[in-house]
């Protein structure tokens, strides 16, 4: 391939990541704005892949099938499998900004748990679980963003945390429907719930108090979290803080509802996530919108 055709078909592959970006209706969408060129379509080549492992992870066919399908889409990481729009800008990213291929195989590890029910009894069962989906996630973020300090490492992990609990909570009817439960069984059995409250939908006394329990984790999560802020670039803070917002407001939306996830689907208007975004450019410090 010429020098020509290479360059097309990375500028091609990209705008395709984009696409995928933007056709999935993210509440990050809005954010990556905030980022330099380079940097946003970069971070548009990462959630690109990360959509579509979730995808084949949710896909038609049994478990068995949907594990050959991702298998196969983790071996074209090796750069010498089938080719699919998203790889060459994908590849492209991963060089540009030196991501270690293992963010990505942890990513897929992630998907991978989710393609049969399973149960995390305790917290520390589901935190390895975030750390896949969500905290390796915030890693490879962060080395395209810039921030190398071990401290924004931590924070980025803790992030990882708050958001992919703040999904559990929204999503907990729906996976508990078919057959998912993410919330640790110890914190089930404290509060006397079943997995049959959950299936319900009905927000009794122990489902709202295992809920009040998990956002008050993640809250702790969101806090940590908060600290990232200060360890990126200048160039990077508006984006992170508008994403951080974003999912904070999510999680503030359950707690105005007193934990009633399930009567009306929490989520935030395109309005609301454009303010949000246009809000983070003030650089208002985070720890004080967690104070509200």
């Amino acid at each position: 391939m010429s020098r020509t055709e290479a360059s097309t078909t990375l500028a091609a592959s990209y705008a395709y990541c984009r696409s995928v970006t933007r056709r999935a209706g993210s509440s990050f969408y809005y954010p990556l704005w905030l980022l330099p060129k380079e940097k946003r379509r970069a971070m548009y080549a990462l959630y690109a892949f990360c959509r579509i492992a979730d995808d084949i992870g949710d896909g038609p066919g049994n478990s068995e099938e949907r594990r050959t399908r991702l298998d196969a889409y983790r071996h074209s990481l090796h750069r010498d499998g089938p080719s699919a729009p998203e790889l060459p800008a994908l590849f492209d990213t991963l060089d540009r900004y030196a991501i270690p291929r293992q963010r990505l195989e942890e990513i897929l590890d992630g998907v991978a748990m989710d393609l049969a029910p399973r149960r995390y009894q305790t917290w520390p069962d589901l935190q390895q679980y975030c750390y896949l989906v969500a905290g390796a996630v915030g890693l490879a973020c962060l080395a395209i963003w810039g921030g190398d300090r071990p401290e924004a490492q931590s924070a980025a992990i803790r992030c990882g945390e708050a958001f992919q609990l703040t999904n559990i909570l929204r999503d907990l009817r729906e996976d508990a429907v078919q057959g998912r439960v993410y919330l640790p069984q110890d914190d089930l059995t404290a509060a006397g719930g079943t997995e049959a409250d959950l299936s319900a939908g009905v927000p009794n006394d122990r489902i709202l108090q295992l809920v009040q329990t998990q956002t008050a984790r993640a809250r702790g999560a969101f806090g940590d979290a908060a600290a990232l802020h200060y360890w990126l670039p200048d160039e990077s803070r508006a984006v992170f803080s508008a994403m951080w917002r974003t999912y904070r407001e999510l999680l503030n939306e359950i707690e105005r509802r007193r934990g009633d996830v399930f009567s009306q689907r929490i989520r935030l208007g395109r309005a609301r996530r454009l303010w949000i975004a246009a809000s983070a450019l003030r650089k208002q410090p985070l720890v004080e919108s967690l104070a509200r």
